[in-house]
């Protein structure tokens, strides 16, 4: 959902969508399409619940610089088994909310959209068998705040080109990111009939998934995964949420260059 971005992509694309796994020098370009089951809706919306959407995705890389899921960005250090990437993006915001799809919402008023500066570190000594990631992510805008998300991502062989992996990630939101999308203040309160609340800084979520890779040939490959994600502290205690955990899921075929 909009207030989430990258919180999402976590839970629809695993731990390991800030991951970086490719760091080949030459160049790539891979096309993901399929469906993903997640939340499509704002906390305080009529869809505010997992459903399965359309997903199309586009990953380029050339040398040290990527474009796609992670953002636009350049790994500043490139190593088989370590990997320091910057990165910019997009937050859209949030809009107002309307009697009609997002009730809750009326009267909370318009979080502006904003770019995204991430910084982040891969560090996978046993290659895919094992990686861990941070990503620190830092809206332009002062009164969006930050989040800090954390993972790791274990994989292991199933049978000839079929391989599994199992993610499990957690992402923490300063004061100002929590007061942005889940506090309510006092005028809001007189405005949307909301209870006043003050979050603080912490942790807000997590997420763990399953899932399977068939390595058809070079370039042709397929994905299932299926796993849950949690609203915790202070976003799980907001007013405005109404389901603390989903069930997600994608599937998807994809095609590299």
């Amino acid at each position: 959902k909009n207030q989430q971005l990258f919180i999402a992509l976590l839970a629809l694309t695993s731990a390991s969508a800030f991951a970086g796994e490719n760091t080949k020098s030459d160049g790539s370009l891979s096309l993901n399409v399929g469906v993903q089951l997640g939340r499509t809706g704002l906390d305080g919306s009529q869809k505010d619940k997992a459903e399965w959407s359309p997903v199309l995705g586009v990953d380029y890389r050339k040398g040290r610089f990527f474009a796609g899921t992670r953002g636009v960005g350049y790994d500043l250090v490139q190593e088989e088994w370590l990997s320091l990437y910057a990165a910019a993006a997009f937050d859209p915001g949030r809009k107002e909310g309307n009697a009609k799809d997002s009730r809750q919402l009326v009267g909370m008023g318009k979080v502006p959209s904003s770019a995204l500066m991430i910084v982040g570190a891969r560090l996978a000594p046993w290659g895919d068998m094992l990686a861990l990631q941070v990503n620190y992510i830092k809206a332009a805008r002062t009164e969006q705040g930050g989040r800090l998300q954390v993972g790791a991502s274990l994989g292991f062989p199933v049978g000839g080109p079929v391989s599994g992996t199992i993610d499990v990630s957690a992402t923490r939101a300063d004061t100002r990111l929590a007061q942005t999308y889940w506090g309510v203040t006092a005028a809001q309160s007189a405005r949307s009939g909301n209870r006043v609340y003050t979050p603080k800084a912490g942790w807000i979520s997590s997420s763990a998934t399953v899932g399977l890779n068939w390595q058809i040939d070079p370039s042709w490959s397929t994905g299932f995964a299926v796993g849950r994600e949690q609203y915790r502290g202070a976003a799980a205690a907001s007013p405005l949420v109404k389901r603390r955990a989903d069930t997600v899921g994608s599937m998807t075929l994809n095609y590299t260059f």
